[in-house]
């Protein structure tokens, strides 16, 4: 595996200590494996939450984790993106990141070494990687260093992406990669660690589950909240429009005297069948 993709150690990087054993593991199975498949990332399909739908109306299976770690399980497709292609994706992840400083922010808590130089990596959290390409953008950003944090709780999602950015170059030398295998809902890193947290679609799939959704989405928005430094950005790419997801954003995250949402619209193309839906969060 390539030194700049790695899965989780408890050296590097610094967790919170109830979860260090559940992610160590996650790292042995990810670690000692005999080999793990390399999937190259090309062909991305661009697909939706609604297309997962398909026969369920209110699409209630997409919230089940039985149902993603089927999905994932020995999967040979080759990997889908929800809703963007890899060029708009691109610019998103510019857009977002240009928002961001690289310097890391006063008191914000070190995941790696507690040394803070002009070099050092920006820290990156893309919340339910499964198979997008989310992270591969982040890893090809070229402006200054990034360590991105693939986050899903189906560890087959994880060895993708780890398998796919192994072939992978990352945008500047000193970015990296590691992946994570944890819940969205309790984020096992150390508050105010990300200048930058990502989530394509996992919300929504969250937000399928009648009975709950809500809470869940709520809790979700609590940790992205708490891990995320001052000054910090968090994007969440979506179909759902501003009149149903921007009640859910607001009435759910916690207050913030300095935060606001902000909202684009990304209309549709001939990648894109439906209109899809930019919201961010400056802390």
């Amino acid at each position: 595996m390539s030194e700049n993709v790695r899965t989780l150690s408890h050296r590097e990087p610094d967790l919170k200590g109830s979860y260090c054993h559940q992610l160590n593991m996650a790292a042995r199975v990810f670690r000692f494996q005999q080999t793990i498949k390399v999937l190259a990332a090309r062909n991305f399909p661009v697909q939706s939450c609604r297309f997962f739908s398909h026969g369920d109306r209110n699409g209630e299976h997409l919230s089940s984790r039985v149902y993603w770690k089927q999905k994932y399980k020995g999967s040979q497709e080759d990997a889908f993106d929800w809703f963007l292609s890899h060029s708009v994706l691109s610019g998103l992840v510019d857009h977002a990141l240009s928002n961001v400083s690289h310097t890391p922010s006063a008191g914000s808590h070190s995941l790696s070494t507690p040394e803070v130089t002009e070099t050092k990596p920006v820290n990156v959290l893309d919340l339910g990687c499964g198979k997008s390409l989310m992270p591969k953008c982040l890893y090809e950003w070229k402006h200054f260093p990034l360590t991105v944090y693939c986050l899903d709780y189906i560890q087959d999602a994880v060895e993708f992406q780890l398998g796919t950015l192994q072939t992978a170059s990352p945008g500047h030398t000193d970015s990296n990669v590691y992946g994570v295998c944890a819940s969205v809902c309790q984020l096992p890193f150390h508050s105010r660690s990300f200048k930058l947290v990502t989530d394509k679609g996992t919300m929504d799939a969250l937000l399928k589950n009648s009975t709950t959704g809500v809470t869940q989405a709520r809790e979700m928005l609590c940790e992205v909240h708490r891990v995320l430094q001052d000054g910090g950005v968090f994007m969440q790419i979506t179909d759902e429009d501003p009149d149903s997801r921007l009640y859910v954003l607001e009435t759910n995250s916690p207050s913030s005297p300095s935060g606001q949402w902000t909202f684009s619209v990304l209309p549709e193309d001939e990648d894109r069948k439906q209109e899809c839906f930019v919201y961010m969060f400056h802390k």
